[in-house]
């Protein structure tokens, strides 16, 4: 199982993750969707993660999916201040607000900590919290060079990692094969619910 697991990638491949936690919630202020779609930046989609009501969790946070382009773009910037600058004003030319909307204060320092192609980029300024993570250079979950000319869509998953140990149910597109990235995440999720209902009975 274990071999199993370190050969088989996980699909994100190029992609990456991040997310924008802001002192206030200034979209649902200013009455406006935060789900949105970016053509031109490296963020493509937008949406809300957190509303910062208490309800689910204690800050106000948009997350974003970044393409393999957009990782590339983002890897490009390299350095952490102009990264959460960069996402600031994509943002601020995305929703037509001025980054003081925002919540951005000029007073406050930089903290930044960790690498967005290891365990991931937080970096703080102002009062605003960018977090990314990057699986474009992770070589945990990236070996485009070895993997050839595999269909990820249909030939994707290990049918190893489905069996269970002892009482340790595995789920996840990794562990299907033939069903694409999200339908394998779904099955994968339908199998292990029988799996647990059959072992707890």
């Amino acid at each position: 199982k274990y071999e199993s697991m370190i050969a088989t990638d996980t699909w994100m491949q190029d992609f990456g993750k991040i997310s924008v936690s802001f002192p206030e919630n200034w979209w649902r202020d200013l009455n406006m969707s935060a789900i949105s779609i970016d053509q031109a930046g490296a963020v493509q989609t937008w949406w809300e993660a957190c509303s910062g009501d208490g309800q689910d969790g204690n800050r106000a946070t948009l997350a974003g999916f970044v393409t393999e382009m957009g990782a590339h773009m983002l890897k490009k910037i390299g350095d952490a201040e102009r990264l959460l600058e960069y996402v600031v004003d994509a943002l601020g030319a995305l929703y037509a607000v001025d980054r003081t909307v925002m919540g951005f204060s000029a007073s406050d320092g930089l903290e930044a900590s960790g690498e967005a192609e290891n365990e991931g980029l937080v970096v703080s300024k102002s009062g605003i919290t960018v977090t990314y993570k990057s699986w474009l250079d992770d070589r945990y979950t990236n070996r485009s060079s070895e993997c050839g000319d595999v269909d990820f869509a249909t030939d994707y998953g290990d049918r190893l990692l489905r069996q269970s140990v002892g009482p340790l149910f595995f789920a996840g597109c990794e562990t299907e094969r033939g069903s694409g990235h999200m339908d394998s995440a779904i099955v994968s999720a339908e199998r292990v619910f029988q799996e647990v209902n059959t072992f707890l009975i």
